[in-house]
């Protein structure tokens, strides 16, 4: 009766791997999750989504758009909770996103002598001088191609060591230009 029961627990127990295993092997759609802190309208976050979607156009990949009113505290708080892949927030919020020791570099979209020269830092802990920041205006297709009317720059970023770094520069170069 004993060994029955050892052979039954035995049984179990692997089968419960098995299906943790199994389960874990799956892998969960990509997804690229853009937060924006401005007065920019809520309703802009379906033609947001859409537009930003047809820029890298991979249906494996999820596009995520949530727009926030202005909040330092909210920003901080999302910015800790490492959720979001890009950060678009107010040009007054900048003191609060930008440090380069957690931001992906965008020197591939513009040069240093492309932007200002508070969006070009130096990561401390490398010591690796970058573009960690761009400003998104009037002039940028962001604005242009969704017709938004807004009178204030927007400063966009992206975090370090993201799973879809690629797609990020892909749509934030396409934003900017």
């Amino acid at each position: 009766m004993f060994i029955l029961r050892k052979r039954l627990l035995l049984l179990l127990f692997s089968f419960g791997c098995f299906l943790q295993l199994v389960g874990c092997s799956q892998k969960e759609p990509s997804s690229l999750t853009i937060m924006f802190f401005s007065d920019l309208p809520s309703a802009l976050t379906n033609p947001l989504t859409e537009y930003t979607a047809n820029i890298y156009n991979d249906p494996s990949i999820e596009t995520n758009i949530h727009m926030y009113l202005s909040s330092p505290e909210k920003l901080t708080v999302e910015m800790v909770a490492g959720e979001a892949d890009i950060f678009v927030v107010e040009d007054w919020m900048y003191n609060i996103i930008f440090d380069p020791v957690i931001l992906h570099p965008l020197d591939e979209i513009a040069s240093k002598e492309e932007v200002n020269h508070r969006f070009y830092g130096t990561n401390e802990l490398t010591g690796d001088k970058h573009v960690y920041a761009l400003e998104m205006n009037s002039n940028s297709n962001l604005f242009k191609e969704l017709n938004i009317e807004y009178s204030e720059p927007l400063i966009a970023v992206m975090m370090r060591d993201r799973e879809l770094n690629d797609v990020g520069i892909d749509v934030l170069e396409h934003w900017y230009k």
